[in-house]
């Protein structure tokens, strides 16, 4: 019985030794578990924090670049203005010295043309000076086909009821007596005054000549059909007074040869500049160039 006892007890023991050992081995087995979860959220937590380390210097890299993209751009921008401002200078700066200088040709063209227009006239009125020179008190005399105005007497300007010009009030008449010469020179012969012509004559169409079909009062003169009326009455009119045969000399012929000169010359540079504001107008830009030089360099 004592034997039995004995290892009755010893069994309870061993039973309770393997208990305790088993319980031991679930606490070490329950610490490691424990010890095993600690770290993995250790190491989880210390993940996300370089992840999100790492997000914030991706973030503030990109940033920065999109900072430094957007400096750069606007740099780029501010110095193009600039060079276009300078290039816009610098042609405006261009065309106003050319515009300058083209003043200055004209204005210089202008005065030469003006002192040559001067001269042209000075040299014509000297010639018709001297043509027209009055001779002195002893050696003037009229002819007997010239009409005599009153020396004291003036025009009358819008004269109704009269539709021939009046002289001091009264109709300019010929005087065709002896009054015109001096009584010691000889008389020359009076030409007969022409007879009213019944057919029209063939008179050229750049001559100015009366019309042949007025009536002239009794007395009156027919003149030439010649250019050799005075300037200051209307050509081929009855009461032009002759004077000098007046041809276009070669002064005067110079003079028309530049008017019409000029008149060509200003006609082409219109045409011209027409032209050119077309063509400019025609460009997309100030950049394109309406030729094939390459553009300048400013």
């Amino acid at each position: 019985m004592q034997q039995n006892a004995k290892q009755q007890e010893q069994r309870i023991a061993e039973k309770a030794r393997l208990d305790q050992e088993r319980a031991a081995e679930l606490a070490r087995l329950k610490r490691l578990e424990n010890e095993r979860q600690v770290r993995i959220q250790k190491e989880r937590e210390e993940r996300d924090r370089l992840l999100e380390a790492e997000r914030l210097k991706s973030a503030m890299e990109e940033q920065r670049r999109l900072a430094l993209e957007k400096k750069a751009k606007e740099e780029k921008e501010e110095k193009e203005r600039r060079d276009e401002l300078i290039r816009v200078q610098a042609r405006q700066q261009v065309m106003d010295r050319l515009r300058e200088k083209a003043k200055l040709r004209e204005e210089e063209r202008r005065k030469e043309e003006e002192q040559r227009l001067r001269d042209i006239d000075q040299k014509i009125k000297n010639e018709w000076q001297g043509c027209r020179a009055p001779p002195s008190n002893q050696e003037r005399s009229r002819s007997s086909t010239t009409p005599k105005t009153p020396r004291a007497t003036r025009r009358v300007i819008g004269q109704t009821g009269n539709s021939r010009p009046l002289y001091a009030g009264s109709s300019l008449k010929f005087n065709l007596g002896s009054k015109a010469h001096s009584p010691s020179k000889e008389q020359p012969p009076k030409k007969p005054a022409p007879k009213k012509q019944t057919a029209k004559p063939s008179v050229k169409s750049d001559s100015h000549a009366a019309t042949p079909d007025i009536a002239l009062p009794k007395g009156w003169i027919a003149l030439a059909n010649k250019d050799e009326y005075h300037p200051s009455t209307p050509i081929g009119d009855v009461l032009s007074r002759p004077v000098r045969n007046r041809t276009l000399s070669s002064m005067g012929r110079a003079s028309q040869e530049y008017l019409q000169r000029e008149e060509q010359r200003k006609l082409t540079s219109s045409q011209q500049k027409a032209a050119k504001d077309n063509r400019k107008n025609a460009r997309a830009s100030l950049n394109v160039s309406d030729s094939s030089a390459p553009p300048k360099r400013w």
